[in-house]
């Protein structure tokens, strides 16, 4: 209830004065979040947490509780799913919206761009608010290890792009690490009521990544566009069950107003819309697990066992 109350206030300030809940206020905010009974990463273990879908004016309250999780863990890297700041990812919205609630982590932040961030001309708000974060200026794809994890941000408004896609090849053939993580905005495979059957959609052309992670062994993908939590079962790109194809999320729940189940498709196994929330991943050396952290202090999904990282096919 404390919590709800602070939050509810920042909020009111927020409607009131047209300017968003001071730093002030939401670091007050970040005391009141429930405290999750989560072990910490062990020293050679990395805790990577996030979301996508964040900021936007009109509900800055549920931006505001998502950020509080992630202050409850200081040390971990956080990641971001695409638009950040609505409507149009301009450099006020950038600076209003998700800065008072997401900015507080800007230094351990590595983002990936969204559609609405592109609602600005070659999403200019996002890279010269991200900077040097968000990788090379104006392309939106970049990577980097964390511990015995390689991570790669990719840009699925550019999925299309030669250079992205022969970059993404060259960079996994590279990479030394037994575990791969990617993440972009547009799922390949949601149930959202929103974007999950818009066969024009981006995400329907992002096989082209799976097929460059899967020949490479990769293990995991994050994405965000349909605002909703999900989880499906390793699987390839058609959509076929497979034990070594990609685990799939979808976290669109780091502040933006939730929507509905659309048509729920094959290999999903978790779906929430109750839910604005961040996906914390514990990435061991060799394995993985994951704790979906809810505002309310509640855990809707978690993994019951460390999941092995797959073979990984170099050259």
């Amino acid at each position: 209830m404390k919590k709800l109350l602070v939050l509810l206030a920042a909020f009111a300030i927020h409607c009131s004065t047209g300017t968003p809940p001071s730093v002030e206020q939401l670091r007050a905010s970040a005391a009141s979040v429930p405290t999750f009974n989560v072990p910490e990463a062990a020293n050679e273990d990395a805790d990577f947490i996030g979301a996508g879908d964040i900021a936007d004016a009109r509900f800055l309250i549920d931006a505001a509780a998502t950020a509080a999780i992630i202050n409850r863990f200081p040390t971990a890297t956080v990641f971001t799913l695409g638009d950040n700041a609505y409507r149009d990812g301009t450099d006020a919205e950038f600076r209003d919206n998700y800065n008072p609630t997401w900015g507080a982590f800007l230094d351990r932040t590595k983002p990936s761009p969204g559609n609405h961030d592109y609602h600005t001309s070659g999403a200019a708000g996002y890279f010269r608010y991200f900077g040097v974060r968000a990788g090379p200026p104006g392309l939106g794809w970049y990577s980097y290890d964390l511990n015995g994890w390689h991570i790669i941000s990719l840009n699925s408004e550019h999925v299309d792009d030669a250079a992205q896609l022969a970059w993404l090849d060259n960079d996994l053939k590279e990479t030394p690490k037994p575990c791969i993580l990617a993440y972009w905005h547009h799922p390949l495979f949601s149930s959202g009521d929103e974007h999950g059957d818009q066969s024009f959609d981006e995400g329907r052309r992002t096989d082209r990544f799976w097929g460059l992670l899967m020949a490479h062994g990769a293990d995991v993908v994050l994405n965000g566009h349909d605002h909703d939590y999900e989880r499906f079962d390793p699987q390839d790109a058609s959509g076929a069950p497979l034990a070594t194809g990609l685990r799939e999320f979808v976290v669109g729940t780091g502040g933006a107003k939730l929507r509905a189940l659309g048509t729920l498709k094959a290999n999903s196994v978790k779906f929430d819309i109750q839910h604005h929330g961040v996906l914390l991943m514990t990435l061991h050396p060799n394995s993985y697990d994951w704790r979906f952290l809810a505002t309310d202090g509640t855990i809707p999904d978690a993994s019951s066992a460390r999941v092995e990282c797959h073979p990984k096919h170099q050259g």
